[in-house]
């Protein structure tokens, strides 16, 4: 039992630990990847490659970069995600060891104070306290390329109506 409550105070300490030095780290990363898959989409948008073979090669590196970020991206939060699921299936693995062996083969206090704490406080990941690292995050991005874009091909629509009537 004490084994059980080391493992958890050591996945707590790893857990701070790994806020404390990889959050600006992938707050940047999160950010780089935005504005990446904002100007990709925009060049793949607005602008033509031509029908010769360097038009075509731009266009398709454009959406092999555009992949290989949105992979980075899936990757990363799949990692975090299954962390935290594997952390809330521990918990119910514990709590139904001490359903089955009974509370009287178990230091009964320790168990449930180990239990109640880590039900309170579940393994969830965010950015800089910013947003969560989580499945929510791919909507957001996608909400926010989206109304960017809209926005950039506006402005480039009016800019091209002022040049042409000038």
């Amino acid at each position: 039992m004490r084994e059980i409550i080391a493992i958890q105070a050591q996945i707590d300490m790893t857990s701070a630990q790994f806020y404390q030095i990889f959050s600006l780290i992938i707050l940047l990363r999160c950010g780089s990847d935005f504005l990446s898959l904002l100007v990709t989409t925009y060049w793949i948008k607005c602008y033509e490659f031509g029908d010769n073979f360097i038009g075509t090669l731009l266009y398709v590196t454009q959406w092999i970069w555009s992949l290989a970020v949105i992979h980075k991206l899936l990757m990363m939060i799949g990692i975090t995600c299954g962390t935290s699921e594997m952390s809330k299936l521990a918990v119910e693995n514990i709590y139904d060891i001490q359903t089955r062996i009974g509370r009287k083969n178990l230091p009964y206090k320790s168990m449930e104070l180990f239990l109640l704490k880590s039900k309170l406080n579940e393994l969830k990941f965010s950015v800089c306290g910013f947003f969560p690292l989580d499945w929510t995050l791919i909507y957001s991005m996608v909400a926010g390329i989206t109304t960017y874009l809209v926005y950039l091909i506006q402005f480039r629509e009016m800019e091209q109506s002022r040049s042409s009537s000038q």
